[in-house]
């Protein structure tokens, strides 16, 4: 497969009509919040929380963040791998830390919890499975979207990471890439645009996170979940197994999963509206 590996950045609509602020974290690390009103007479009273995947780009979220702030109130969370963050040197950057950053977002921007619907993709959904288990926030609503029991990365690398330096980690970046578009996407689209994290990376960054993190599955999160959640996931996902999807639907013991077909429609206003009817069946009504 022959792609262009460079990509422009686009700033995101729903970044523009955000307000962005840099959050403290109790370590000294900051990261960046999107924070976004629904209209006063579409808004349903909620606020989601939304958290992606890995190194997940504003502006791709764009067709489902314009539809869920139609009529929630929206909070974006930039998690530590991303650009935006500033990450100090003496703090551990794992995976408790970044539920942390959850709890004390939530608790900055003074979110009751029983008003509360948060959306994970891919990655997100182990940082935010991490603090439903402990306990650390208890939303209305959790939505898994594509949720995985790991960090999603080349096999061979996956051990290197925990304890290489950041000099050596570098010489993997083609190999990563080569990886994604060739075995991890289905079609020349679908590469440019997974392509596009690598290229906008900080792989420090990556490489602070990443080394604490990507040794061992999460599966006993899951299963330590007690609050309600919709699990979302689709066919022929390269990067979402459908096995591994499933055991997760079987561990968090008051889930509903459901399929659908495109791993593009995971962020789309199909999945915005399935959030909305879920809403309403655990008991949401909107006034």
């Amino acid at each position: 497969m022959s792609l262009k590996l460079d990509a422009k950045v686009v700033l995101s609509e729903f970044e523009r009509g955000a307000t962005a602020k840099m959050l403290v974290m109790s370590d000294g690390s900051s990261i960046r919040v999107l924070h976004r009103s629904a209209p006063i007479l579409t808004r349903n009273n909620l606020t989601m929380l939304l958290i992606g995947g890995w190194g997940t780009i504003v502006d791709v979220w764009d067709t489902f963040t314009l539809e869920v702030a139609k009529y929630f109130d929206v909070l974006f969370l930039e998690t530590r791998e991303k650009q935006s963050s500033i990450l100090v040197k003496n703090s551990r950057h794992d995976l408790d830390r970044m539920s942390e950053d959850v709890k004390e977002t939530l608790v900055s921007f003074g979110i009751d919890d029983s008003k509360l619907v948060i959306y994970a993709l891919s990655w997100g959904t182990i940082v935010v499975a991490d603090g439903l288990a402990k306990n650390k926030f208890r939303p209305f609503l959790t939505v898994f979207v594509g949720p995985v029991a790991r960090l999603t990365l080349p096999l061979f690398t996956r051990y290197i990471i925990s304890f290489a330096p950041f000099s050596i980690v570098t010489l993997f970046r083609p190999i990563a890439k080569f990886w994604i578009a060739n075995v991890k996407s289905k079609n020349e689209l679908e590469a440019a645009a997974k392509l596009r994290v690598w290229n906008e990376a900080d792989l420090r960054k990556w490489h602070q996170v990443a080394k604490n993190v990507t040794r061992q599955h999460y599966w006993h999160l899951y299963s330590n979940i007690k609050s309600t959640c919709l699990i979302v996931y689709a066919k022929n996902d390269s990067f979402h197994e459908s096995a591994e999807v499933k055991r997760i639907i079987r561990l968090v013991e008051n889930s509903v999963g459901i399929e659908i077909c495109g791993s593009e429609k995971l962020v789309s206003p199909l999945v915005a509206e399935l959030i909305r009817q879920q809403a309403e069946v655990v008991g949401f009504s909107e006034p």
